[in-house]
């Protein structure tokens, strides 16, 4: 009885306390816990962008002209002390994507000569943000039929926009992932122009720079200039360089350059401006970390920096020199760093032109095993290549192909770049005639 007077007591003042709860509450803030409209001023203060979305979402500013000790510093870090004139193939050659019905719908054509490297490097990097990009996941390493499938990328809209993206990612980086520039190249008529002076003023006419704050604002840009970089004689690799110049900052280029320039002296692309695409920082060495000896074992007189981190996209290089060139020239060590890249793509320079090949199984680099017998695919960006071409190495024959071919001197340049990476290594061509 006691026990049920008690309940009943509890009861009581529980009910007190619920009323005495409702009498002290005001409807608004009886249902604070249910959902309710926001006002306009609150909906505005939630809404409001940071000061960074705002500086995306309004997009860069108008260009802006450069300075003479910007041009006399772009001067430098291409020609050194040489004249400062543009070469008419930087001048005219545009960005050309090829159909994506054809044999390459991953392609970009190349020129003959001068601004060929600059564009395969940038190949190189656009197969390899098709192969990250794939919905399939990483399960897609162990099927390259999946990879293969990637690079059909069957609509153009598609194509365009893994395009804008390459050159957004490579410039971005440049930039540190803080800023980057894109530089516009504008047609002025020029009269006969005889002095660098009257070069350099005449060049500062026709760039136009525009800063961007964010990388989607660096996509944004470049979709609505997309036209000028791929206007027929427009010179888009002409204002890519300029624009990864501009990105990188001239005084910090003259750091990683350490005395070497971009161009050759033939105004081809050094191995220091494919570093500069590839891993945003443009060191003339291609072996890992730093050395402070050189070859003779003796100390340097200045540490010379190479690779620090291993690539996305490696480098291969055969060069086969002879008499005066073989003597005067600089000996060139790859380290692992660019020989077994994270993606298996290969930015090739053969006797001075550049090329590239990839395989289709991203383990090749992570696993020993798929090394055995795999599939290169070799592309020139070249008109005259009209078809694929393939590669099928098999390391398995390493012991025999090594006696076979030693001092070989017929072996085709590609075979021995090949060979470079998988000593000994049996390359069948697969029906078409070997070359280089």
């Amino acid at each position: 009885m006691a026990t049920g007077i008690a309940a009943a007591s509890d009861n009581k003042m529980d009910l007190f306390k619920l009323v005495a709860a409702l009498e002290n509450t005001t409807p608004n803030n009886l249902f604070a816990s249910a959902a309710r409209p926001k006002t306009s001023q609150e909906e505005f203060k939630s809404t409001k962008p940071t000061k960074k979305q705002a500086e995306e979402e309004e997009g860069p500013k108008a260009g802006d002209d450069i300075t003479m000790e910007t041009a006399e510093g772009i001067k430098d870090v291409l020609y050194g002390r040489r004249s400062f004139t543009i070469d008419e193939e930087w001048k005219k050659a545009p960005f050309i994507r090829t159909p994506v019905d054809g044999p390459f719908p991953y392609g970009l054509l190349t020129p003959k000569d001068k601004a060929r490297g600059l564009i395969i490097a940038i190949q190189a990097q656009f197969i390899q943000k098709v192969f990250s990009g794939g919905d399939d996941g990483i399960q897609s390493a162990h099927d390259p039929a999946k990879v293969a499938g990637r690079l059909k990328l069957v609509y153009e809209w598609k194509q365009r926009k893994v395009f804008i993206e390459t050159l957004a990612t490579i410039l971005w980086r440049a930039g540190e992932g803080k800023k980057a520039i894109v530089a516009l190249v504008y047609p002025a008529y020029a009269a006969l122009l005889y002095s660098q002076q009257k070069r350099l003023e005449h060049f500062i006419k026709t760039v136009k720079v525009i800063e961007c704050v964010s990388y989607k604002q660096v996509t944004k840009l470049l979709e609505k200039k997309l036209g000028m970089f791929e206007d027929q004689d427009g010179g888009g690799p002409l204002m890519f360089l300029l624009s990864l110049i501009l990105s990188r900052r001239i005084l910090k280029l003259k750091d990683d350059l350490q005395g070497e320039l971009l161009f050759t002296e033939t105004d081809q692309c050094n191995l220091s401006l494919i570093n500069l695409i590839l891993m945003g920082q443009a060191t003339p060495y291609l072996f890992n970390g730093k050395q402070e000896y050189g070859l003779d074992a003796k100390p340097l007189d200045v540490p010379q920096y190479g690779i620090g981190q291993r690539a996305e996209v490696g480098i291969l290089v055969v060069d086969r020199l002879d008499g005066k060139e073989a003597k005067n020239a600089k000996k060139i060590t790859i380290g692992s760093m660019l020989k077994t890249p994270l993606f298996p793509i290969w930015v090739l320079r053969l006797k001075g032109r550049y090329s590239l090949f990839f395989c289709c199984n991203l383990n090749l680099n992570r696993d020993w095993r798929s090394e055995a017998k795999f599939n290169l695919y070799y592309y020139t960006g070249q008109r005259e290549q009209k078809d694929e071409v393939r590669l099928t190495i098999d390391s398995r024959l390493r012991l025999m192909e090594e006696k076979k071919k030693k001092d070989d001197k017929n072996v085709p340049l590609l075979e021995e770049c090949i060979q470079s990476r998988w000593p000994g290594a049996h390359v069948d061509w697969n029906g078409v005639s070997p070359f280089f």
